[in-house]
């Protein structure tokens, strides 16, 4: 089988029951500011999973589809002016039911896009989450 690039103009789709996130491939820069985020205890290497994951939403979460605000109004995201989410945005999107799942297919598809997403807790591919690689004019809208 052939090794695969993602774009840096692809858009991954990350369907999550009736929620869709989009998400943009990752900077070199911003990856490596996330892979900072793990150190060494005693010999092993112990992530910061909750900071790396707001870092990676802050980056590549570029919309969201199927989410409403509590007075019934279409969720909007919140960038600042490097085109990154805004810290807010990032614990209103962390606040949402689905955040779960949405915070492990992250940290899953930070260095390329694999077959399935697995759930941690059960070693088993998570049901109800699936990807889809676009391109991006695809993903816009």
């Amino acid at each position: 089988m052939p090794v695969k690039a993602l774009l840096v103009t692809d858009v991954v789709k990350v369907s999550i029951g009736k929620v869709v996130f989009l998400i943009s491939p990752l900077k070199r820069e911003h990856k490596f500011e996330i892979i900072a985020l793990r150190r060494n205890k005693a010999g092993d290497v112990v992530e910061n999973l909750e900071a790396a994951s707001r870092l990676y939403l802050k980056y590549a979460l570029k919309e969201v589809k199927g989410v409403k605000t509590y007075h019934g109004d279409k969720y909007a995201l919140s960038f600042d002016d490097s085109g990154a989410l805004t810290d807010d945005c990032v614990e209103e999107i962390l606040s949402i039911q689905e955040s779960a799942d949405l915070v492990t297919a992250s940290m899953q598809i930070i260095n390329g896009i694999p077959d399935e997403i697995i759930d941690f807790g059960t070693g088993e591919k998570m049901k109800g989450v699936r990807l889809e690689v676009m391109k991006g004019a695809e993903g816009s809208g």
